[in-house]
């Protein structure tokens, strides 16, 4: 991976993929592509809470734009948290807000595959991202 899969890569991607078993697996592949995150951010203030694996989360504003570093303990997490970089990194407050990441998950079939453990936690990273570009945009 390349670390730059956009989402329409990302949905083009799944669409081809036949069984659940291949996308799951192209899923965790997504995860190698997140960007490392240094040791001295994986703290406390940075876990995102809702999540059953341990979510760590840094944001960073530059001129107007939002990017987000993430990292878990949890292989398919790491793979569900890049599918959410690519959904928010680089937008702009107003686009961060306006997103409708359920609907995008709902397009990747993650609506009804995920545990619902798994579902909530990534929505509570949505919800995490949502809340503080708000308090900044």
């Amino acid at each position: 991976m390349s670390g730059s899969e956009t989402i329409e890569s990302i949905l083009e991607t799944m669409s081809i993929l036949e069984s659940w078993e291949d996308k799951y697996g192209y899923i965790m592949e997504l995860g190698d592509g997140l960007p490392a995150m240094d040791d001295s951010d994986r703290v406390e203030e940075n876990l995102v809470s809702g999540c059953v694996s341990r979510v760590w989360m840094v944001m960073r504003r530059e001129g107007g734009r939002f990017y987000f570093l993430f990292d878990s303990d949890a292989m398919i997490v790491k793979g569900l948290l890049y599918i959410v970089r690519s959904l928010f990194d680089g937008c702009r407050g107003e686009e961060v807000l306006a997103r409708d990441a359920g609907e995008v998950f709902g397009r990747l079939g993650l609506s009804e595959k995920l545990s619902p453990n798994r579902r909530n936690g990534l929505f509570s990273v949505v919800a995490r991202i949502k809340e503080e570009v708000n308090e900044l945009a």
